[in-house]
């Protein structure tokens, strides 16, 4: 038996984690004294809205303790389930490191922990596979083989409709912030090797949807689902979903909302594309 654990940086809905059965834990955004724990004590309308209203005072997120995974894995070993737990990009956040420490209490044996190398919506791919296979009475062992192939082949592309948190995130310098948004300048962004790297840049919006769709539509392996992210751009994905879908024969997608922890980074309107490209071993 395997229970499917996962962290919150996934950003899925609270009807996305029922439907899928799995466990989140979550970590945390600040705003000035006041702490939340992503998407439990605070939603995505809520935190947007803050985010909106905070001006320069951005908030600060914060990995979960090996204590808050510590509590999930010793209930579900006591119960006599292996552990597969998929985790944000250990290069974008420190939160595999908390689960290994909580892994070393609890069992080495029982606990398998992923590195996705991603994070929010590319997530929500690896996610839903583990939990097919899962279903499908695979063991963990064998979840986190295909799983880990499953990475290799996973691309994402998230388009920001402003540099402004980049600069606040340390990522890129404020003259090249400031530089951007005088001249609309959308910065569009790829997943490589568990970190997000700048993949081009392009003067608005609807040069993002071709840019996006030149990268994917030669490259996709179109058995997979695809996932759509969004940060608080809900026309905006609507608008790029459709597009994308009278280029590509997409049979399976899902929409993801980009929660807390990760719209820190990446501001409200970034809207992205994440899927699984063709086997070329």
């Amino acid at each position: 038996m395997v229970k499917i654990v996962v962290d919150s940086t996934c950003d899925l809905s609270k009807d996305q984690i029922e439907k899928l059965d799995i466990t989140v834990v979550p970590l945390s955004v600040r705003f000035d004294d006041d702490e939340y724990l992503d998407s439990v004590t605070i939603n995505n309308e809520e935190f947007y809205e803050k985010l909106i209203l905070a001006g320069d005072d951005m908030p600060t997120t914060s990995q979960p303790s090996p204590k808050s995974f510590e509590k999930v894995f010793k209930e579900y070993v006591d119960e006599g389930y292996d552990v597969v737990a998929i985790i944000v990009s250990s290069k974008l956040s420190g939160t595999l490191q908390s689960a290994f420490n909580a892994k070393m209490e609890v069992s080495e044996d029982k606990i398998h922990l992923i590195d996705s190398r991603i994070a929010s919506f590319g997530t929500y791919l690896l996610i839903s596979e583990a939990c097919k296979l899962r279903d499908e009475g695979k063991s963990a062992s064998e979840i986190v083989i295909k799983i880990e192939h499953m990475i290799k082949n996973l691309k994402l592309y998230v388009c920001l409709n402003t540099l402004k948190y980049l600069v606040y995130g340390g990522r890129i310098s404020k003259a090249t912030g400031v530089v951007g948004t005088m001249l609309n300048i959308n910065p569009i962004l790829e997943a490589v090797d568990g970190e997000l790297v700048q993949a081009g840049k392009v003067r608005g919006k609807k040069l993002s949807y071709k840019f996006m769709l030149e990268k994917v539509k030669d490259d996709i392996d179109t058995s997979y689902p695809v996932s759509f992210g969004h940060s608080h751009a809900h026309k905006a994905i609507k608008d790029f979903e459709s597009f994308m879908s009278e280029h590509i024969d997409i049979k399976e997608r899902e929409i993801i909302s980009i929660g807390p922890t990760v719209g820190t980074y990446s501001g409200p309107g970034a809207i992205g594309i994440a899927y699984i490209k063709k086997d070329k071993e």
